[in-house]
């Protein structure tokens, strides 16, 4: 790290005026955070998501299924429709069963962090020239380990995996943004 005084062209000067901000940003986030990991929040927020992704569909589907009577004379109009009305049809049954919607979302994340974990291993024991190689197996290691829980506990684990995840995401983008507050912070101060 630099030890060279801040200047206005530093990614850190529009923040550190702001820095009270993120700092309160960040901690808001973090409360959510924790709110989230309380009892019950988790299966919440899974059922909140699922159903918010299915409207989403709808949305996505209704903008496909125009967009394809708009181009009729295209050739890929009967494409265009069949995407639309699959959105449709996905979207409308995650919004009415969110519960199951939920069940086939969690399998789907765990077999990809399942297969992003292997790709991930390989990638790392076929370069172990690469200096942070057993970091990247070890990330590998761990998605594996998490994506195989999920399989092995589903489909319980579709009732609260979704909104977990929800709530982590929270606290570490909370913390992420104290850290850039508190960053932003001694800039000012050095700018002082």
């Amino acid at each position: 790290m630099s030890n060279a005084p801040p200047t206005p062209t530093s990614p850190l000067h529009p923040l550190a005026e702001k820095w009270g901000w993120l700092l309160v940003l960040g901690i808001a986030l973090v409360l959510l955070g924790l709110i989230a990991l309380q009892d019950g929040m988790a299966v919440f927020l899974t059922l909140l998501s699922v159903e918010f992704f299915g409207i989403l569909m709808v949305v996505g589907a209704g903008a496909h299924l125009v967009h394809a009577l708009f181009m009729r004379h295209w050739g890929g109009f009967f494409l265009e429709m069949l995407i639309g009305l699959l959105y449709l049809a996905a979207g409308v049954c995650l919004v009415f069963d969110p519960l199951r919607g939920a069940a086939v979302l969690t399998l789907i994340i765990g077999f990809a962090l399942v297969f992003n974990g292997i790709a991930r291993i390989i990638l790392a024991v076929s370069h172990r020239n690469f200096p942070a190689w057993p970091m990247v197996a070890l990330g590998g290691v761990v998605s594996v380990a998490l994506g195989g829980m999920i399989v092995a506990r589903w489909p319980e684990s579709s009732l609260f995996i979704i909104g977990l995840f929800i709530a982590i995401e929270l606290l570490f983008s909370g913390v992420s943004w104290i850290a850039l507050a508190l960053a932003a912070r001694r800039m000012k101060k050095l700018m002082s």
